[in-house]
């Protein structure tokens, strides 16, 4: 069974829309009256980055660079016994081990790509053990942002670097206003899309949105909403 993935949620009745290429965003309509978009891959700033050693037992935030030795959230550097060790997400973080792959060509886009999962990393002081020196593993954090880290060096306190992302807003809305839109059909050099109303008039819309004007009597955020018929 394939898997789905939500993208966004309480859409005002989505029906028709198109994929821009360049930008990696899907444009569409929702029958309440909006034209709007998702980014498939939403922009991201960062949160924080650095280099720390964590002690054995401790847990470590990839947002605000914490340290502490009581049980809090993000990650746990677990120390099981002498030769059992392992790092476990906490309160709702995720995580997924890449292995020895280069640190610095991770992007924030490759990150938001990457399943997720609870399973502790594998750090055993023994030949099993994952985290050895230039091992990456990335962490989904249980404030929605994406971290990649690398294990500088390995030891009952492990060195790490890391840098955390936060991402924009996936959903925008780009117009409101409209009369019952059905579909939308982005031009191939995406300055403009065309959208259709349910009443008989066929638009064209400029993109990015421009300043908002009057247009037939309503309102539009979109600022070049043209009827082309209707």
């Amino acid at each position: 069974m394939a898997t789905t993935t939500q993208l966004a949620a309480g859409l005002g009745g989505a029906i028709g829309c198109d994929y821009r290429k360049a930008a990696n965003q899907l444009d569409f309509v929702e029958f309440s009256g909006k034209v709007s978009r998702i980014n498939l891959i939403p922009a991201a700033s960062v949160v924080s980055t650095g280099t720390k050693v964590i002690h054995g037992t401790w847990l470590f935030d990839l947002e605000t660079a914490w340290k502490s030795a009581p049980r809090r959230r993000r990650y746990l550097w677990e120390q099981i016994n002498t030769v059992q060790r392992r790092m476990a997400p906490q309160g709702g973080a995720k995580l997924v081990n890449l292995g020895v792959v280069s640190y610095a060509a991770i992007t924030a886009a490759e990150l938001q790509a990457l399943s997720y999962g609870t399973t502790p990393i594998n750090g055993n002081n023994d030949a099993t053990n994952k985290l050895i020196n230039g091992d990456v593993f990335a962490v989904r954090t249980n404030a929605g942002n994406y971290a990649k880290v690398q294990v500088v060096t390995y030891g009952y306190d492990i060195t790490v670097r890391w840098t955390t992302y936060h991402l924009a807003p996936r959903y925008q809305v780009l117009g409101t206003g409209y009369n019952q839109p059905e579909d939308i059909k982005v031009c191939a050099d995406e300055l403009y899309a065309y959208v259709t109303e349910r009443s008989g008039n066929l638009l064209r819309v400029n993109s990015p949105p421009q300043p908002r004007i009057r247009h037939g009597g309503r309102e539009r955020h979109d600022g070049a909403a043209s009827d082309i018929a209707g």
